[in-house]
């Protein structure tokens, strides 16, 4: 078996379970070279026994492998101990959504080891603090997301915040960013989005109910010449058609409101509107798209 070259073994795999792989690691020292690092690269987490598995004493040379860890499908049972146990390794994408028991120092661990290659950091409905942002800056991020986080010290559940322990426009290789859902986002944070981030293609601003300023979103769209996509779901600066006639000449009189046809049609580089209309999704498209 130790005779077969690592080509051969990979076509066996492909026709095994995850179960099956682990088992077969144990054949011999080169089936063992070249199926952990398959194994471990980006696991699949789906229980709360697999996660205690791996996170063992025994299992530390398996959590060395990981680039890619997913923690997403057993968030509930994921604690500060769990994380620790992956804070000495360099992680290229991570994904704790809604991973709610997780404390901002455990969290802070891990960033600062990933710092040099951490890209994606799915992080919706967890707890930051000022260092996590601050982390968060050092690494070159292409994708975040930041929905319904809660960002210590919180002093009210509005708390505006800015986000400049975030920004760092000259390096920012940011593409991807959500901050759907966040109460502490307003109209002074899409502004400083607008600068902070320069090269940013998704935007998802859905349901951020303190954005109630339309010309923030003029000044968006003319310091992002790269943004594709812009979720505004739910934004109170946008007008439902569901709204009262007299309520929308209200907001059009305090032009706290903008038209979403004109905006994409002044923007070429802009493709796609979210927004809500009579209480549900809507989308604009740019015709020539």
């Amino acid at each position: 078996m130790d005779a077969l070259p690592p080509e051969l073994i990979d076509s066996v795999l492909v026709h095994l379970s995850q179960a099956q792989r682990a088992q077969a690691s144990a054949v011999s020292r080169q089936w063992h070279s070249v199926i952990n690092p398959r194994l471990y690269h980006a696991p699949d987490i789906t229980t709360i026994k697999q996660l205690d598995h791996l996170v063992g004493n025994d299992l530390s040379s398996c959590r060395s492998l990981v680039s890619i860890l997913d923690l997403s499908k057993v968030r509930e049972h994921v604690t500060d101990k769990h994380i620790a146990a992956f804070s000495q390794y360099p992680l290229y994408s991570l994904n704790l959504s809604k991973c709610h028991h997780i404390s901002a120092s455990a969290l802070n661990q891990l960033l600062q080891t990933s710092i040099q290659t951490l890209q994606t950091a799915l992080l919706n409905h967890c707890r930051l603090d000022t260092e996590s942002l601050e982390l968060l800056r050092q690494a070159n991020l292409i994708r975040l997301d930041l929905s319904g986080t809660m960002l210590l010290p919180c002093h009210a559940i509005d708390t505006p915040h800015h986000l400049e322990t975030l920004m760092d426009p000259a390096r920012s290789q940011l593409r991807v960013l959500h901050v759907a859902g966040c109460n502490w986002v307003d109209s002074m944070t899409v502004t400083n989005i607008a600068q902070g981030f320069p090269r940013l293609t998704h935007l998802s601003l859905f349901w951020c109910d303190q954005i109630k300023v339309a010309s923030c979103l003029e000044t968006l769209l003319s310091r992002l010449p790269d943004l594709r996509y812009l979720d505004l779901q739910h934004v109170p600066a946008i007008p439902d058609a569901a709204q009262d006639q007299q309520q929308q000449q209200w907001m059009k009189k305090k032009k706290s409101t903008i038209d979403l046809h004109d905006l994409i049609r002044s923007h070429p580089h802009l493709q796609c509107i979210e927004y809500t209309h009579r209480r549900r999704k809507a989308t604009i498209k740019r015709k020539d798209a």
